[in-house]
């Protein structure tokens, strides 16, 4: 057993070092403050008033007001496609279980990433960040929104659900559930509203970072007049003749190669077997061809390339390092704020959609019908949630 430990701990030190350390940190904060801390059912919470001030100076523009009213709209139409989403993964289970697939996933940080059935998890070096940024914006425009609305903030703070950490802006209930339904709604709807925004600005920033073909030109990346290798795949043949990650192809066969277009065109009138020379900015190299994973009829080198190339002052393993890094955070905070603004607006008890839904029923109808009605529709959503996250276990019980 403890030599399949360590085996497992060889394979990311890094990942695992950071993964033990923020969860002992976590630990040594939760009993530090262990007087200060509330348990609710499963829930721990530690109140503070860290951040109202920020929260008060932020909202005193007039712009987080109209902000607010738009998200309602946002809001409706997320709740409207993530009911959707549901209910049409649902009906594909039950017309073919042996092709569910979880749709729903709990996100958890982990040493390194990895994608079972029921959960995902995200290395703990982009979780921490990620999550940070997600919180803060989720929570700090439900605050912000309040506030430009007069409403009172009790308290903001941290917690704990079982493994999960979490972070919250505590209004004054009281004093919001005599606002108008449009300032309850554009509260409500703040959260996830601030998510899809964070998703729109975090690819725009990586659009500015990564991609040159837009403007020509970006932070950490040019356009290349000829092909640029990306990667090589370990074991293929171009890996084998020598060819290496950022070279140049400048032609096959003495053919001349200006595009990922004209790689592919050439490779394809070759042979699997066949001795092709490719030039490269590094040097000619002679690659025995292999096999095509997905056409064996079609030569294979093993190369992914792109028509762009990292700029000269990043070609060193620092700034390989980072720009790669970068990358992969831009990617998890896209999908994250994503995935979590449209959980947030499933209309399910205490969501941020729940809460909407709820508000509307109460200014049409009697609470105690509305009640009634939310509750049946917050046991559908939540049966339909557990159906699309248990169904790959059902399809290995059912497959035998």
């Amino acid at each position: 057993m403890l030599e399949v430990l360590i085996s497992v701990f060889n394979k990311n030190p890094f990942g695992w070092t950071l993964f033990l350390l923020f969860y002992a940190i976590v630990g040594f904060l939760l009993y530090k403050n262990r007087k200060k801390i509330q348990r609710e059912y499963i829930l721990f919470l530690y109140r503070t008033k860290a951040g109202i001030k920020l929260i008060d100076r932020l909202s005193r523009s007039c712009f987080w007001k109209y902000w607010g009213y738009t998200g309602i709209g946002v809001g409706f139409l997320g709740m409207a496609f993530i009911s959707f989403c549901l209910v049409f993964l649902v009906i594909r289970f039950l017309l073919n279980p042996l092709a569910a697939e979880s749709a729903v996933k709990l996100v958890l940080p982990g040493p390194f990433a990895a994608d079972t059935p029921l959960f995902m998890f995200v290395p703990i070096e982009y979780f921490i960040p990620v999550l940070l940024i997600v919180i803060v914006i989720h929570e700090g425009c439900h605050g912000i929104v309040a506030r430009a609305h007069q409403l009172k903030l009790l308290s903001t703070g941290l917690g704990i659900f079982l493994i999960f950490p979490l972070a919250f802006v505590e209004p004054d209930e009281k004093s919001l559930e005599k606002q108008k339904l449009s300032k309850k709604l554009s509260v409500f709807a703040a959260g996830p509203f601030a998510n899809f925004c964070g998703a729109v600005i975090a690819l725009l920033i990586a659009v500015l970072l990564f991609n040159p073909v837009i403007f020509g030109a970006s932070a950490f990346f040019i356009q290349s007049e000829s092909p640029v290798v990306w990667s090589v795949e370990e074991g293929a043949p171009a890996d084998i003749a020598g060819i290496q990650q950022d070279d140049k192809i400048f032609s096959i066969n003495n053919i001349q190669i200006e595009s990922k277009e004209d790689f592919n065109s050439v490779l394809s009138e070759i042979s699997p077997g066949d001795t092709i020379l490719i030039k490269t900015s590094s040097g000619a190299y002679a690659v025995e061809t292999g096999e095509n994973p997905t056409n064996s009829e079609v030569a294979y080198v093993g190369v992914f390339l792109s028509q762009i190339q990292m700029r000269s002052f990043l070609k060193n393993s620092i700034g390989e390092y980072f720009v790669r890094y970068l990358f992969v955070l831009f990617q998890w905070i896209i999908i994250l704020n994503i995935g979590i603004g449209l959980f947030n607006l499933l209309p399910l008890g205490p969501t941020d959609g729940g809460r909407m839904f709820f508000a509307v029923l109460k200014k049409f109808l009697k609470e105690k019908k509305a009640r009634k009605i939310f509750k049946s529709v917050s046991i559908v959503t939540l049966a339909l949630l557990l159906i699309t996250i248990a169904g790959p276990f059902i399809q290995f019980f059912i497959g035998g």
